[in-house]
């Protein structure tokens, strides 16, 4: 997706330096936790380091925090060594992961978000991002079936029939009556509708990565209507993006 890289060590930063240098590979898994052999939140925040990987061919920039007996060269060998990742291109934030199901995005990835904003304003452009709304459709189709409420759902079924039959599609993957497919035409008729519940979703805190940008303060601005349109993101949100400012 991002194609050819070129790995860099950029201003690799340690979280927080300790007197006795990067740890040892023993310290490390001595505080591990019983759990996938990973260590708590704590240790990670205060011992792991985060690395910066530069893309050539676009511009963009990685930050991934790795354990502290982990380099760059690791990472180009075994991609799984990293913890969690951002990307930031110019002035916008996004695809922040958090590969170690143990750790929260809102916790693993904030370190990343502090360092990638610091850059991001220096050229004294408004730092952005771009958030993924992984979820919606499931959400959506709960409210559709009565097992979580949503203002925004209720109001297009008495007002707008046709806007919801296109959001039930998008949602449940099921095509409309004398529709044989989830098209072009349910995504259009389903937009302002989509992007509607797209903002609820948001200001309910159900997108993981928002979440992440709201601790710095940033504010959604718009949703992106099929900003995504991989088969896999048009399943789990509609292809909806959520554009965020940083304030």
């Amino acid at each position: 997706k991002y194609g050819r890289k070129m790995f860099v060590v950029s201003r690799t930063r340690r979280l927080v330096r300790s007197g006795h240098g990067i740890l040892s590979q023993i310290s490390f898994r001595s505080s591990s936790s019983a759990r996938g052999d990973l260590p708590d939140l704590a240790f990670v925040l205060e011992n792991f380091s985060i690395h910066h990987i530069e893309n050539s061919e676009n511009g963009s920039r990685e930050y991934v925090l790795l354990p502290p007996e982990k380099t760059l060269s690791d990472v180009s060998a075994d991609p799984s060594v990293k913890f969690a990742s951002i990307f930031r291109h110019r002035n916008i934030l996004f695809a922040a992961r958090s590969f170690r199901d143990q750790y929260s995005l809102e916790d693993i990835c904030k370190p990343l978000v502090e360092v990638a904003l610091k850059e991001a304003g220096e050229n004294g452009e408004q730092p952005q991002a771009i958030a993924s709304l992984s979820g919606l459709c499931a959400w959506v189709d709960s409210a559709i079936r009565g097992k979580v409420h949503s203002e925004e759902l209720s109001r297009l079924k008495k007002t707008d029939q046709a806007s919801f039959e296109a959001v039930q599609a998008i949602a449940t993957g099921i095509p409309r009556s004398g529709h044989s497919v989830v098209g072009v035409g349910t995504y259009r008729d389903a937009e302002d509708g989509w992007k509607s519940l797209s903002k609820e979703y948001v200001l309910q805190g159900m997108s993981e990565e928002c979440n992440l940008y709201e601790q710095r303060d940033a504010r959604l601005v718009d949703i992106e209507h099929m900003a995504d349109r991989s088969p896999s993101y048009l399943q789990s949100a509609g292809g909806a993006m959520a554009r965020l400012f940083f304030l």
